[in-house]
Parts: C-alpha cells; sequence; structure tokens
C-alpha cells in the first residue's frame, strides 16, 4: 500500500493528461539513468558465494569467532553474532575450506545456509525494480513500504513532509558525510502537551547494509503525520527526531554497488580498503576496541571519531542530551529480533537497570501482540562480544540520555539480510506498536520525577 504525499488526479482535460505524460517520461528517464550508472560503474556480484550457519554460540565460542573469523577480511557477517544464537557467515568459494576448519575446530557444527547470495540479491533487486514500475503513474513523491527506498527518495519524501506539515515538522541537516551527502534529520514536534514532554531520537542505516532500518524510521514519520488521528498523544507525549539514513555514503554504496555494504566510505591511509564501523567510531572506550584491520567489517578506525558521520551524531546528542531534551535514544539494526541496553563496555549494570529492562519488556510484549513475532531482552555484553566505541553506550553515558536501546530487527532468513519485501510493513507495524509502549513507559517515568 502507498502512502502518498502528493497525487495527480486523473481527470478528462488534456493539459492535465498531458502534464502527467510529461511527470511519467521524467521518472522513466531517471530510472533508465539510474540502471546505466549502476552497469557502467559495476555492482559487485556474490555468485557462488555462500552463507554458513554455526551452533549456538557460547561465550568461548563467540571470543573464538572474532578472533579467527570476524578479525579475517576473507568473512563476512551475514547476521549479528548473538549469545546462545548460531551465527551466520558469508564466505567466498577460494575461503570455504578455511572458514570451515576454523569453524569445526571451535565445535560450531557448520552447515550451508545459503548456496548462493547472488541468487537472493538478485531476486530482490527485480522485485523492487518491479514495484518502481507500477509506482510511475501519477507519483510525485511518497513513503512505500511495499519495497525499500533509496537515499533520494528517502531524501524527497522528508522534504515533502516538512512542506505539507510545516506546524509539526521540520528538516535540519546535522552536518555532512565524508563524500558531502547530508545526514537529515527531521524533527515532529506538536509545541503542546506536557512540560514533561519526552525526546525520542531514532538512529538508522548507521550500517548500510541494513534497510528495513530506514523503513521502521519512516513508517514512525508517516505515523505521527499522515496517520496522526490515530496518533495524537504520541506527539503530545514527545519530540522526535528522526534520521533515517545515519551513513549516507554507505547507503548509496549499498544500493550501487555492493549490497552487504557496512562501512563507511571515507579511505584508510596505507590501505586500499576503504570504510570504517561508525558504530564503532564514538568516543565511549572507544581505545579497548580490538578491531586494527581496515580491512575487516568491525573496524573500528584509526582513531576515536574518525567517522565523521558518527561526530556529527555526537555532536547532535551531546549538547540536547545534557541539557534535558532528550530521553530515549534507539538505534536500528538488523538481525536478530533482541531489544538491547547498556552496557557493552562492562558486565556492570547501568543505574537505572530495573527501569530499563522492564521497559524494554513490555515493549517487547506490545511487539508480540501484534502477530507473534518474539524478542529477547538483554544487555549489550550479555549478547555480544564488547562492541567498544557504539554510539548506544555514548548516548547513555557521554549525553546522558537515560533510556537507551539497540534494535536488532528481523531478518530475512535464508531470502536475504534484510527481510523480504512482503515482509516490510508486517515489520514496521508491529515495531511501531513497540515504539510507542517505550515512549509511553519513559514519558510516565519521567513525569513521575
Amino acid at each position: 500500500m502507498l502512502f502518498q504525499r502528493r497525487r495527480i488526479l486523473s481527470g478528462h482535460s488534456h493539459n492535465l493528461t498531458v502534464q502527467v505524460a510529461k511527470k511519467m517520461d521524467v521518472r522513466i528517464i531517471l530510472l533508465l539513468l539510474v540502471n546505466f550508472a549502476v552497469i557502467s560503474f559495476g555492482r559487485k556480484s556474490y555468485e557462488g558465494w555462500q552463507v554458513y550457519r554455526t551452533a549456538p554460540l557460547t561465550k568461548l565460542a563467540l571470543e573464538g569467532l572474532h578472533k579467527h573469523v570476524f578479525s579475517d577480511p576473507k568473512f563476512q557477517v551475514w547476521s549479528q553474532p548473538i549469545l546462545n544464537k548460531p551465527a551466520e557467515i558469508v564466505v567466498c568459494p577460494k575461503s570455504r575450506a578455511k572458514l570451515l576448519n576454523i569453524l569445526k575446530k571451535l565445535n560450531l557444527s557448520p552447515k550451508p545456509f545459503i548456496l548462493n547470495i547472488e541468487k537472493f540479491l538478485e531476486k530482490e533487486r527485480k522485485e523492487i525494480e518491479n514495484i518502481k514500475k507500477q509506482e510511475i503513474y501519477g507519483l510525485i513523491n511518497y513513503v512505500t513500504f511495499e519495497r525499500y527506498m533509496d537515499f533520494t527518495e528517502i531524501t524527497d519524501y522528508l522534504n515533502e513532509v516538512a512542506a505539507n506539515y510545516p506546524s509539526i515538522a521540520s528538516l535540519e541537516t546535522i552536518g555532512s558525510s565524508f563524500e558531502g551527502r547530508p545526514q537529515n534529520l527531521l524533527k515532529l514536534s506538536s509545541g503542546s502537551g506536557s512540560k514533561k514532554k519526552i525526546g525520542v531520537f531514532i538512529n538508522a542505516a548507521i550500517h548500510a547494509a541494513e534497510w528495513i532500518g530506514p523503513a521502521v524510521a519512516l513508517n514512525a514519520i508517516h505515523q505521527l503525520t499522515a496517520n496522526l488521528a490515530n496518533n495524537q498523544a504520541f506527539l503530545d507525549m514527545a519530540n522526535w527526531y528522526i534520521l533515517p539514513v545515519a551513513n549516507p555514503d554507505g547507503y548509496v554504496y549499498s544500493w550501487d554497488h555492493d549490497r552487504l555494504w557496512r562501512k563507511t566510505r571515507r579511505p584508510n591511509k596505507g590501505s586500499k580498503c576503504v570504510g570504517a564501523d561508525p558504530n564503532r567510531s564514538f568516543d565511549v572506550h572507544w581505545s579497548e576496541g580490538r578491531e586494527t584491520n581496515p580491512c575487516v567489517a568491525f573496524y573500528q578506525g584509526p582513531n576515536v571519531f574518525s567517522e565523521v558521520e558518527s561526530k556529527n551524531i555526537a555532536d547532535y546528542l551531546i549538547p540536547n542530551g545534557l541539557d534535558g531534551n532528550l530521553h530515549l535514544y534507539m538505534v536500528l539494526h538488523t538481525y536478530g529480533q533482541v531489544l538491547l541496553h547498556p552496557y557493552g563496555y562492562t558486565t556492570d549494570p547501568p543505574i537505572n537497570i530495573n527501569d530499563l529492562a522492564l521497559f524494554g519488556s513490555e515493549a517487547a510484549s506490545a511487539l508480540k501482540a501484534v502477530r507473534g513475532t518474539k524478542y529477547e531482552v538483554s544487555n549489550i555484553t550479555n549478547a555480544f562480544y564488547h562492541p567498544y566505541g557504539n554510539s548506544e553506550d555514548f548516548a547513555y553515558d557521554q549525553a546522558e540520555i537515560p533510556f537507551t536501546y539497540t534494535w536488532e530487527l528481523p531478518g530475512g532468513a535464508e531470502n536475504s539480510h534484510d527481510v523480504p519485501l512482503s515482509e516490510i510493513k508486517p515489520v514496521v507495524e508491529e515495531t511501531w506498536e513497540a515504539f510507542k509502549s517505550l515512549v509511553q513507559s519513559v514519558y510516565i517515568a519521567r513525569k513521575n520525577l
């Protein structure tokens, strides 16, 4: 279903028909140009690449994976490695034997999960292209949950929302990426409500390949604008700060060149490998990180805030957090179906651990009530292997935002890294129910202070 911001209404007027035809021609030409650009500059093929699934991870196995697998650029992560869950690892044909040998030594019983990644990526591309062709007729700027949206489409939609809802929506750029693209943030505020109104920050696509994150963020915008009649209470409770694409360069690159690209696009001095993990770049126990190889997916960068995209986010969070404007921070990732709260750098619990865990559990229950999707709620360290320098810990410790969460949204299992297109709408709808639960919980907690 398409949620339109503006329509060209059909009629009997010859002039209107001509206008529609011209707009159709422009859209068709743009699509052809995009396709030509992709063909001209090349897209990485994953023909013959496979994904292997391991046995559920123990603490010891998780440490072994980080030491022998995730520190090796020959291998890639298909899903975030989570304690007590299987890991899924991408490998090219030449490195398959090496990977299997490592996994067997770690007693992880590897089994083939996806026999040819390119097959599924090509299916996703064709489905997106087919849906786009059906959308050409009469549409200008809109949001859709029938498919994923590229950076230009998201940018156009944010501009349209700001233009159509000037009383509640304002668009600002918190900074520019390494390649000069804007990090666009949409603020939604009714300007009214309780003096105890909270601030909610949503961060999506800090990892470029995780396309379901922007869809979830855009649905929050849709719910608070086009569907405001059903969500007025949540605009009265909170000011919303939504960053649908935190890593613009990487996101564009994942569309045009490498569907599984995770990092930024800043060149690394002395290395042929490009970019760093922007979610390992924040100034929170950064120096304790071990990912120093520029060619691995989790590379933390040569120094703290080496990635300008992360620095721009931090520069926005710090003043707004310390001034008491932000109370809930959520960063969207895929995949794993876990909801995580601090910390990632220590096993020591945060001071408000009881509320963090309780509110997270209530949100997970609200999400499950929609269609039965189950999430685990945990602190980061219990689920992961010490992701030093992550944005959630930074928001909690440095910006002093009292409630911070990482969402590991559902993935596509054997279909793709992200959910298949048919699952986008169900995922964004169930996650919105969880968002509402968290906002209400944090609002009540602040009101009672």
